[in-house]
């Protein structure tokens, strides 16, 4: 069954979005049927515009303020508009300002899909700044993902070449730019840093991905415009998005059920091994653990 307070904060704060928002709806399904909760302080890893953890804020799975860090210039200045944050840097994910053991949780949404080559530096860099018995929630596309896709599928019967094009242009759009590795990858991966995988949940099947590729037409681009109406959709609209990600979500698992099939993303919830401490020290300005500025300025 499909969470109630999921569909309404991800309509809340993506209906102008519809691939975006049906997105968000089953990742924060897959949040609350985690049952767990970040405790403070919690770093935002690739916090982007602070969209996703405001939503996670709405659903009791973090608390506010945060701190937040953020590689790319534009969507940080609007993160800095939200009251959620306590401080907000400009840094890379490979490495991070803070002091060693600094939160006691890393919240990290679809960003380690997002560095080139390998996520082992900013996963090393994640267990760094934990302090022990910390916890690190990832979200992360798996090795299936393409394969739920509509288009990929349609455009295979048709040209390979056309199909492999289409890939790379939504993995650019995407921020997918790493590569894609099973959940086993995955698990190994946090395992060889330092964390104790406690709890694991698959979502985006083939009938999220259909819906994902369909409501991502360009057709659908002026729907944009809704986010005049601010945080209150139109009803119609709110009805439409609760109703396909429940049908999505149904679909999605008849297929588990029928295929013994994981989903295209994963949820991955993970202790860092070792005692459980204070953390770091804060500094004077109420900014946890600040380092050596080895990120970009903010």
């Amino acid at each position: 069954m499909l969470s109630e307070g999921a569909i309404d904060a991800a309509i809340t704060q993506f209906y102008w979005k519809p691939a975006r928002c049906l997105f968000r709806i089953l990742e924060l399904d897959a949040y609350l049927s985690a049952n767990f909760q970040a405790p403070s302080p919690c770093l935002d890893l690739g916090c982007g515009d602070g969209a996703v953890v405001s939503a996670l804020i709405n659903i009791g799975v973090v608390s506010a303020p945060v701190v937040g860090l953020e590689y790319s210039h534009e969507p940080i200045a609007t993160a800095r508009k939200l009251p959620c944050y306590s401080h907000l840097v400009r840094a890379s994910a490979e490495a991070i300002p803070f002091r060693a053991a600094s939160f006691q949780s890393v919240v990290c949404n679809g960003v380690l899909c997002a560095i080139r080559n390998t996520p082992d530096t900013a996963i090393s860099e994640a267990a760094r700044v934990l302090a022990s018995g910390g916890s690190l929630f990832l979200t992360i596309p798996t090795s299936s993902f393409v394969n739920k896709l509509l288009w990929p599928r349609w455009l295979g019967k048709i040209s390979r070449k056309a199909a492999t094009a289409y890939i790379h242009r939504f993995n650019e759009r995407m921020d997918h730019l790493g590569p894609y590795l099973s959940p086993e990858e995955w698990k190994e991966k946090l395992t060889l840093s330092d964390f104790e995988v406690v709890y694991e949940r698959s979502f985006f099947g083939r009938s999220t991905g259909e819906a994902f590729n369909l409501l991502s037409l360009k057709l659908l681009r002026p729907l944009g415009l809704l986010k005049l109406y601010g945080r209150n959709p139109p009803r119609i609209l709110r009805g439409m998005l609760r109703s396909l990600a429940i049908r999505v979500h149904e679909g999605d698992a008849l297929e588990t059920k029928r295929c013994c099939a994981a989903g295209g993303y994963l949820l991955l919830v993970a202790k860092k091994r070792g005692v459980a401490d204070a953390g770091g020290q804060p500094l004077a300005d109420g900014f946890p653990g600040a380092g050596s500025a080895r990120g970009l300025a903010s």
